[in-house]
């Protein structure tokens, strides 16, 4: 029978590796192919390493908790899937907002060669390559996407069970013999003494951090604008976008060419391997629609919530109703500036039909704003030693050429 001490923090490092790979996921936007195949495979091996070595654990013996130890194991599998599902579709929705950030690009060098701007010009220019870099991000674009929701629901879920475990083995422990919590922890009997306790609180920290984030993330698409149509569109869960199954599409459209002289064993091979792909296709549906269910959670609250409040507000309208002239000043004093417009138009969205919010586009613009403050207080020293070391005409005659060549 394993002591107490060694007990809880073998079933800590299970919701821990939980959290660490829920957080994860955002950083998978930012790989390469190469790169996401080489951390697929690398926590594949590592998670199933873990769930081996558990299992053994439960049979002998080792881990009395096994009904808990199922639970984090389960999630860490499904944060597995998760996790591979969303390596299929980054490539992808990188290659989408590239496009369309090379479209944008386009417009705003076509409007800076079309006439001579001002600094206010400029500093709006800068304003619109911001908005453009910050929403075509990779890791903001996975982020808002279901996945990452239900990733970080699993997570809160599993630390709560897990917090759960440790207040109820904390009391069962000392129901059982005149031990206070001092000598629970500093005076256990473990074998490792108390490196078992720093292990133990290390890790309760980590995932309590990483809880935190994940509880943030669940409301990610909050990010994007409270409207009917970003209500219809988060209630359609059996909806699967194209995205989601185009890099599986891709490989189905790919033709082998096998060393093989039998025509019987190269259609047999077409054939399995079409079949193969048919099924990653309808697991793939599986595991987009799955996620939209649990994600649907923390949005679902969040519309019940705006429904409430909206009817709220048609009843305070209806016996409280103020004069029409004092509505219209309302109205045109929260109405957006043309500044604010010009800005939306250079957003870079994953799907056309989602607007992104006003505060996280005022977010973007006053990030840009406080590095432009910084700009004119500090001087730029690169640009100047390079205008000084080519001369001024030469730095200009330079740059209007490249921009007329990668213009035409």
């Amino acid at each position: 029978m394993p002591l107490w001490l060694d007990e809880l923090a073998k079933l800590a490092s299970m919701p821990f590796m939980t959290t660490m790979m829920a957080n994860l996921m955002p950083s998978l936007a930012s790989m390469d192919d190469k790169e996401l195949f080489e951390n697929v495979i690398g926590l594949l091996i590592l998670v199933i390493t873990i769930v081996v070595n558990v299992s053994i654990q439960i049979h002998t013996g080792v881990v009395i908790n096994f009904y808990t130890t199922y639970i984090y194991i389960g999630a860490m599998l499904y944060l597995l899937i998760i996790l591979t599902s969303i390596a299929l579709t980054a490539p992808v929705s990188k290659q989408i907002l590239e496009n369309k950030y090379q479209a944008a690009h386009k417009l705003v060098s076509k409007d800076m060669l079309t006439r001579m701007s001002t600094v206010e010009e400029l500093i709006q220019c800068v304003r619109r390559y911001s908005i453009m870099a910050g929403t075509s991000s990779p890791q903001f674009v996975v982020a808002t996407t279901p996945l990452c929701s239900a990733a970080g629901i699993i997570c809160i879920f599993s630390t709560i069970i897990y917090f759960y475990d440790v207040l109820t083995d904390t009391i069962d422990y000392k129901n059982w013999g005149e031990h206070n919590y001092y000598k629970m922890f500093l005076e256990n009997e473990s074998d490792y003494k108390w490196s078992m306790v720093g292990i133990f609180f290390i890790q309760s920290v980590g995932i309590v951090v990483g809880t935190i984030h994940s509880i943030f993330r669940c409301f990610a698409p909050l990010s994007f604008k409270l409207s009917l149509k970003w209500c219809k569109k988060h209630t359609k869960i059996f909806k699967v976008e194209k995205y989601w199954l185009q890099k599986l599409f891709e490989w189905k459209d790919i033709h082998l060419v096998l060393p093989i002289g039998s025509r019987t064993l190269k259609a047999l091979v077409h054939n399995l391997n079409h079949f193969i792909i048919h099924v990653c296709i309808g697991f793939q549906m599986v595991i987009v629609v799955s996620c939209k269910t649990i994600a649907f959670i923390p949005i679902g609250i969040v519309i019940i919530g705006v429904y409430c409040v909206h009817c709220w507000m048609l009843l305070k309208a209806m016996f409280f109703a103020m004069p029409m002239v004092s509505n219209r000043v309302i109205i045109h004093d929260l109405g957006p500036n043309d500044t604010e417009e010009d800005i939306e138009n250079y957003v870079l969205r994953l799907e056309n039909e989602m607007e992104l919010g006003k505060r996280t586009l005022k977010s973007i613009s006053k990030s840009m704003d406080t590095l432009i403050q910084k700009a004119e207080k500090k001087p730029p020293k690169n640009l100047l030693e390079l205008v000084e070391s080519v001369g001024l005409f030469g730095f200009v005659y330079g740059s209007r050429v490249g921009a007329l060549s990668g213009h035409g």
